[in-house]
């Protein structure tokens, strides 16, 4: 792990720049994820697709331009506001409580994936956002899966946490890969 300081070469002014620059990418990131869920809402249309793609957009954006410490607002905020909202899974939200553990964590898996594999490891970025959403879907899925064997949740809940976690996960990770071909 190379830290910031550990280069001689870089001047202050240089630090404090790049130091604005993630704090201001972090703030930007966290108050889209908390007012998606708010903004993007519909009793008609549930909106999981839309505001799980997004979601997905930043955190894989968070994993390409910013450490993974300054990613955990990204990784725990939206499923927060999520839950707040009320909307994003119309009557079955106050559930979404017993699932925010395995979103956290499958937030966390999918941004440290990527940076591992991507950022990292300089892995093909669509083959290591491929990966990162198996793994993120199959921890959700299956935090879901024993939650309604539980009884804790409905069984309606197991595909939005399974399948469509991995769909919107990919679909946000190729729209944050975009970024790496419009800053060249």
């Amino acid at each position: 792990m190379k830290f910031v300081y550990g280069n001689a070469q870089v001047s202050r002014a240089k630090l404090t720049t790049v130091n604005f620059n993630d704090d201001f990418l972090l703030l930007g990131f966290s108050i889209v994820a908390i007012a998606l869920p708010f903004a993007l809402h519909s009793a008609e249309f549930p909106n999981q697709l839309l505001v799980g793609t997004i979601v997905n957009a930043l955190l894989a954006g968070s994993a390409l331009y910013l450490s993974f410490g300054k990613s955990l607002p990204v990784i725990i905020l939206p499923s927060i506001a999520a839950l707040a909202s009320g909307f994003v899974f119309n009557s079955f939200t106050p559930f979404l409580a017993f699932l925010l553990p395995a979103i956290w964590l499958g937030n966390g898996i999918y941004v440290h994936a990527i940076k591992g594999l991507a950022v990292d490891g300089k892995m093909n970025y669509f083959i290591s956002v491929l990966a990162a959403s198996i793994l993120k879907s199959a921890i959700i899925g299956i935090g879901a899966l024993m939650l309604f064997f539980f009884a804790l949740i409905p069984q309606s809940l197991v595909l939005p946490m399974s399948l469509i976690q991995f769909a919107t996960a990919v679909l946000g990770g190729a729209i944050a890969g975009a970024s790496l071909y419009l800053k060249k």
